[in-house]
């Protein structure tokens, strides 16, 4: 079995002659990687986000899908659009950043500066968790916009 990174979330996968592409990405969209031009014999798309379903990036062969030598299973999950958004159009660090300081750093200066004035009260600590991933989320809308706006002024994306 051979195993190929493609760039972002793109691999292809061979195993006796037959080859998986997943997650194929738009080089138009996605920043820092160069434009795919596979052939497979099967494509598998996580979920539709520019940065996981470029179809047109791979030529399929047109094998019979009883010639496949995997077994494929799939499972619905949520996705977190904004930090995919962000790690897509190249920014990996910032999404990281954001969450680190937003549920860890932030819950940790809670716990030092607010708990102590609620002895006892554990309502005190959990308050901290909603308020936190709404910090969270809105500092990552707010990058997200920002990095996609400066993306759209340079012509990288289409804009909205």
């Amino acid at each position: 079995m051979k195993i190929t990174w493609h760039g972002h979330a793109c691999f292809s996968i061979t195993h006796d002659g037959y080859t998986v592409v997943i997650d194929p990405y738009n080089a138009d969209y996605t920043a820092g990687y160069p434009k795919l031009h596979l052939k497979a014999d099967k494509l598998l798309i996580s979920h539709e986000h520019y940065g996981h379903n470029c179809r047109e990036a791979v030529t399929l062969s047109g094998r019979p899908e009883s010639d496949c030598p995997f077994e494929i299973s799939t499972l619905e999950v949520s996705h977190d659009s904004v930090c995919g958004i962000m790690r897509g159009m190249g920014k990996t660090i910032l999404p990281m950043i954001v969450s680190l300081v937003g549920s860890c750093l932030f819950r940790i200066v809670w716990i030092a500066t607010v708990c102590p004035h609620f002895p006892g009260n554990i309502l005190a600590l959990y308050i901290s968790y909603p308020i936190s991933w709404f910090i969270t989320a809105a500092v990552h809308y707010g990058c997200c916009i920002h990095n996609y706006r400066a993306l759209m002024r340079r012509g990288a994306v289409p804009a909205v």
